[in-house]
């Protein structure tokens, strides 16, 4: 169970219902509802965190997991590891070869 993915498609299914998208919210999941949220970005990615703020939930997202420290191998986290390759290679999707989705995990089905 993964409960920050099923936090995140629950959010981004209450949008698909015409509810409004809390963008702010989902800013703050962990690197676990990453691969949720990279899937739904060519969706959600023009939302404001918040009306007045010039963020949208595209620039924070990608800037959370890029900047995230890798550390040295006794603080390395696989979904931390997995959300800084999606962000990545988000703006490069060329760059994302089979063999390396598959080399990181990430062609694995995150239901």
């Amino acid at each position: 169970m993964n409960p920050d993915a099923l936090i995140a498609r629950t959010n981004l299914q209450r949008l698909e219902e015409g509810k409004k998208l809390d963008a702010y919210y989902l800013t703050t999941l962990s690197a676990d509802a990453a691969p949720v949220l990279f899937d739904a970005l060519p969706e959600i990615s023009g939302n404001r965190i918040v009306p007045e703020a010039d963020l949208t939930v595209e620039e924070v997202i990608l800037d959370c997991y890029r900047q995230d420290d890798e550390g040295d191998w006794r603080t390395w986290n696989l979904s931390q590891s997995r959300a800084r390759f999606l962000a990545e290679t988000y703006a490069d999707p060329g760059q994302m070869r089979a063999e390396a989705r598959a080399e990181r995990g990430l062609d694995v089905n995150f239901t």
